[in-house]
């Protein structure tokens, strides 16, 4: 299970869609230098270098294996999950708080999303930016924050948070940890800077 609905700080499954139209697009970053060799078609074999080869095999087996595990200890340092990618500590507020208050930490850190906690630290609501339009007066948190928060956890794989985002059009997600304590947030703009950081790796998914 790697999304939750949390609802007045409890939490309860997600269903998960059907994403396999998503899934389409999984393989985008394979790499383009690599050729097959179509069905029935026979490489010419060199006599003349099968002497050279044999003499060279165990080095170029030698250099192969060194190459991959260069490249499978590149590919354990890519970020792959939600606490890879996740900003934290999160700037959370609670509900008892109030309209005014949030506007103080959102023109300070320029946030556009709130996770709103209880007196129990368990999350129990968010706040976007488009939430703030035509406000009015000074009301607590918990009368103008969306009170049914779609979550997920630190070692959801980055793909398939960027799936439902896409899916549900979020643009963020609360991360909270096995404990349901809310750890740190992924936004839009979290998948998009992982996007540019491994835009030239072969093989990712």
């Amino acid at each position: 299970m790697s999304f939750v609905v949390s609802v007045n700080g409890q939490f309860k499954p997600y269903d998960l869609p059907d994403l396999s139209h998503y899934n389409k697009v999984r393989n985008i970053f394979e790499s383009t230098h690599t050729k097959r060799i179509s069905e029935g078609e026979v490489k010419p074999h060199d006599f003349r270098q099968e002497h050279k080869s044999s003499k060279s095999g165990h080095t170029n087996r030698s250099i192969q294996q060194y190459q991959k595990v260069k490249a499978e200890s590149e590919r354990a340092k890519i970020p792959h999950y939600a606490r890879d990618i996740m900003s934290s500590p999160v700037h959370e507020m609670t509900e008892n708080e109030t309209y005014e208050d949030l506007l103080k930490i959102k023109n300070k850190f320029n946030h556009r999303h709130f996770p709103i906690i209880n007196e129990e630290g368990f999350l129990v609501g968010i706040i976007s930016d488009r939430d703030l339009i035509r406000i009015q007066g000074n009301p607590y948190l918990k009368d103008i924050m969306s009170q049914e928060v779609l979550t997920t956890f630190e070692r959801t794989r980055i793909q398939d948070i960027a799936n439902i985002m896409l899916y549900e059009k979020l643009s963020a997600l609360p991360v909270i940890n096995n404990q349901n304590i809310l750890t740190g947030i992924v936004t839009q703009s979290d998948i998009l800077r992982f996007v540019t950081q491994i835009i030239s790796i072969d093989n990712l998914w």
